[in-house]
């Protein structure tokens, strides 16, 4: 036998064939060995791949079945069928039965067969072989064209197996798109869901707040009157009762007006209506209206101001903004300490600084207090009662300023809360008095 036109033909057939890669396994790998078998008239044949010291098989006929279901080589024995390939330096040889009898399953089924080996290599690295078995001797002519064919069939055989392998992976990414696609649409959905019930909270909140706000006024106003005796005396008793009236609907106010404001911020409705006043007449009527406050802890206010000019803010957003610093600083105060608010303009900046000679609090806590709902979870927050959206109401009206807020505190030794308002002014101006 020579390698003739035919052989060639059938070369050439293969390297310009249409892409096998949409072809089934079983048909891709059944069509080379029915190919080759025919070319070297073998018995059996097989397509054998490594994976790490195993053999696993990729194809399998004979003479009568294609696939079948028994094995050629024992599964125990493949280890020592590896060894023995890579002792071998031709990628392809034949061999006689009795160099191959140990490897297989059944001896008695090859009995006085030869068998034909041709390695699947790739730029020298193994990955498989292929077999061919018969009773005749293979001539080195069958071994020439075997050899010629698995080069070719080598490359092949790898880019069928790696266009499976971007199959696979091109389909378990379209399914990770699809899902993900769907995930966005559920989150989007939720999104959606929980939009409409934020803004339903939102508007209940203010609706509920506007309702309290009106018979709590008329409960600090009548307590105010009363605790002032215009209409007769009051005996000790009464004068107590009255004074806790007065405390409790003050600091509900508070709660509802925190509530009522940060519903506000969260709509997005909250506007600035920007005017000029003196600052100093803002801190004395909050801390007028903080005096129920005030009296009960026998705390003392020691304000320090060299401020003499205007300040251009929101005069009710700077209110709350003082109110809830003051008042966050009597809530945290020891009974008969003191307080102290000191103002002074700071650059192209108005500043104002509330200290409090409380418990303090903790550096890593600093950021955290400004959070909505937040309230730190130890001996200082035990104080008293919170919505835990005061200081976080306060960043915000402070950021409509285009301001600066942060705490100056260590665990102990209290704390000082800073207010930094853009307010850049004519060193001319000053207030008339």
């Amino acid at each position: 036998m020579s390698i003739g036109h035919n052989t060639l033909d059938n070369l050439s057939f293969i390297l310009e064939k249409e892409d096998c890669s949409s072809l089934p396994q079983n048909e891709f790998y059944n069509n080379i060995l029915i190919n080759l078998s025919n070319e070297v008239y073998s018995s059996f044949s097989g397509i054998y791949f490594l994976d790490d010291i195993q053999i696993s098989k990729k194809a399998l006929i004979d003479a009568i079945n294609i696939n079948p279901k028994k094995n050629v080589f024992a599964n125990d024995k493949n280890v020592e069928l590896l060894h023995f390939l890579n002792l071998k330096s031709e990628k392809t040889f034949s061999v006689e039965y009795s160099q191959i009898s140990a490897f297989l399953d059944d001896e008695t089924d090859y009995l006085n067969y030869n068998f034909l080996f041709s390695k699947l290599c790739i730029k020298g690295s193994l990955f498989g072989f292929a077999f061919f078995a018969k009773k005749d001797v293979f001539t080195f002519d069958e071994i020439s064209i075997i050899k010629l064919y698995i080069n070719t069939y080598s490359y092949l055989i790898k880019d069928y197996e790696l266009n499976k392998v971007y199959k696979t992976q091109l389909s378990l990414l379209q399914e990770a798109i699809f899902e993900k696609e769907n995930a966005y649409k559920i989150i989007e959905k939720q999104n959606k869901k929980l939009i409409q019930a934020d803004s339903v909270k939102t508007s209940f909140l203010a609706n509920v707040s506007h309702e309290l706000r009106t018979p709590l006024n008329a409960i600090i106003g009548f307590s105010e009157v009363l605790l002032e005796q215009i209409f007769g005396s009051l005996n000790e008793k009464q004068t107590e009762y009255i004074k806790d009236i007065n405390i409790a609907s003050v600091h509900l106010m508070g709660l509802i007006n925190s509530i009522l404001d940060f519903s506000k911020i969260e709509s997005g409705s909250m506007k600035l209506n920007m005017t000029e006043f003196d600052p100093n007449l803002s801190i004395s009527e909050v801390v007028r209206l903080l005096s129920p406050l005030l009296n009960a802890k026998e705390l003392k206010i020691i304000y320090n101001s060299d401020f003499k000019g205007t300040l251009k803010a929101d005069f009710q957003k700077f209110q709350q903004i003082l109110y809830n610093i003051i008042g966050n600083a009597i809530k945290f105060s020891p009974r008969g300490s003191q307080i102290i608010i000191t103002i002074k303009q700071n650059g192209d900046y108005f500043e104002f600084r509330v200290q409090d000679f409380g418990i303090g609090i903790e550096k890593k806590y600093h950021s955290f207090i400004f959070k909505k709902f937040t309230q730190i979870d130890n001996v200082y927050t035990k104080t008293g009662a919170s919505t835990g959206l005061g200081l976080a109401i306060t960043k915000e009206y402070v950021k409509l300023h285009k301001g600066k807020i942060f705490v100056i505190s260590q665990s102990g030794l209290g704390s000082t809360f800073v207010v930094q308002l853009c307010n850049k002014i004519s060193k001319y101006k000053r207030v008339k008095g």
